[in-house]
């Protein structure tokens, strides 16, 4: 065997891993080198507001309803589900579960009140008890028609507000056997609930020392 051969073939091989070594080394080095992955900020936490209040007044002033129905008997008295959600999807016949029901809900209350801040920017200041049937008489669509109560709520005439609420022709109807018929018989003592909330509230303000609203 040719000894000087076979030398020269493992020279040969040696010479080889030498030059493989560093661009490995290269390679390996450029991995650690890389930097790291960007971190994604965290999703903030959006802010669900409290309704549980306006809910419960609601539920016992609405009533539930799973099947579509017409709250009275009046001509354009549009079909209503659940706690007396109406709009273009409720039709007769439609049948809803008690969660949709409660999703309507809360989808309805969330939806007034940015509009009754807007007509009333010290809403939020307030008590609840005024607050919570007010609130139910927007739902109802009543109280956005009273132009005389909206001005005496503004201006903290408490007890021409409560006047005015019980100075319409609906209220007036509705104590009559022909409102009656009609099913109009509970809207009766929720004109007078909120009526007696704002006079409550208007006894209270004037019985404050610094005469501010409270």
């Amino acid at each position: 065997m040719d000894f000087s051969k076979l030398l020269g073939l493992q020279s040969l091989l040696s010479g080889g891993k030498k030059q493989i070594a560093p661009q490995e080394t290269e390679v390996i080095q450029e991995e650690v080198n890389m930097p790291p992955p960007l971190k994604k900020p965290p999703i903030p936490e959006v802010e669900i507001e409290d309704v549980s209040a306006y809910r419960e007044h609601l539920i016992e002033k609405e009533g539930k309803r799973n099947e579509a129905y017409k709250p009275t008997k009046k001509e354009d008295e549009p079909w209503t589900v659940g706690y007396g959600h109406t709009g273009p999807e409720v039709i007769e016949g439609m049948v809803i579960t008690d969660d949709k029901a409660y999703e309507y809900l809360d989808e309805d209350i969330l939806k007034r009140l940015p509009a009754i801040r807007t007509e009333f920017p010290d809403f939020d200041l307030y008590p609840e008890s005024v607050r919570v049937p007010m609130l139910g008489s927007w739902y109802r669509g009543g109280l956005g028609a009273w132009d005389d109560t909206r001005g005496f709520i503004k201006e903290g005439e408490w007890d021409k507000a409560a006047d005015a609420i019980l100075d319409n022709n609906e209220y007036r109807e509705a104590l009559t056997q022909k409102g009656r018929d009609k099913g109009m018989r509970g809207l009766v003592s929720r004109f007078e609930e909120f009526s007696d909330a704002l006079r409550r509230h208007g006894e209270k303000v004037q019985g404050n020392a610094t005469g501010g609203m409270v």
